[in-house]
């Protein structure tokens, strides 16, 4: 968690950029392909070197690779756009569907129990959730299969916790989304949280709840529980 806040502006809309959509029409997502700007601009319409500047921009994004065997729309950047399209066909046609996620629970270095006891944001979730975080968060490691539903999830409006600062140091803002937290027959109401700033990766869920979750429903590191979220 860090001190830049989160900007209110939603990001442009990857598919409305002519130049990936035509390297995902070329099928740059599954092998590298070899193509010129000359041939991306006839292609696109566009002059050549706003394609340039426009790969230029994907590959120091990271959203690209560019090598002899051609361009490669980067696997990690092929799952978030998976992702934001399928957020955006629910959103379409009948609203999000419910996302469901299966994760393994593990411990962390103990710095969701240091934010958690920060009055900041302790008083932002009474005020947005209705309950007071635990002093801990729950993690859960999710396998590559479900990477494209937390993007999805990390698409949809979020509850936002604003950054804050003490007499000591700043401390940064967080999305959250409520959620059921399921083992076996047991089930609990908690947060998945976003925070600006993490040192989990792509791959772990932080989860808030009133509740010690581990206590309240029998966890355990290496087991399993099923997240909800509607």
């Amino acid at each position: 968690m860090g001190t830049k806040s989160i900007s209110q502006h939603q990001q442009p809309c990857a598919f409305a950029d002519e130049v990936l959509l035509e390297l995902l029409r070329q099928r740059a997502h599954a092998s590298p392909v070899k193509i010129t700007t000359t041939q991306l601009a006839e292609l696109t319409g566009i002059a050549q070197q706003t394609v340039s500047n426009k790969l230029i921009k994907l590959e120091s994004e990271g959203k690209i690779l560019r090598s002899e065997k051609g361009i490669l729309i980067k696997p990690e950047f092929v799952a978030e756009l998976k992702g934001s399209l399928a957020e955006l066909k629910a959103s379409l046609e009948e609203g999000p569907e419910r996302i469901s996620m299966r994760g393994r629970v593990v411990s962390g270095i103990g710095d969701g129990k240091y934010y958690m006891s920060l009055d900041g944001y302790r008083k932002q979730f009474a005020g947005k959730f209705g309950f007071t975080p635990y002093k801990g968060t729950l993690n859960l490691e999710i396998g590559t299969d479900e990477i494209e539903n937390r993007i999805r999830l990390k698409n949809r409006q979020a509850v936002e916790i604003a950054s804050f600062s003490d007499e000591h140091r700043g401390y940064g803002a967080l999305r959250a989304y409520v959620c059921k937290i399921k083992k076996g027959g047991k089930s609990e109401t908690g947060a998945i949280i976003f925070p600006e700033r993490s040192h989990h990766g792509i791959n772990t869920l932080e989860i808030v709840s009133e509740k010690f979750l581990r206590k309240a429903l029998g966890l355990k590191d290496g087991e399993e529980a099923e997240v909800l979220i509607k």
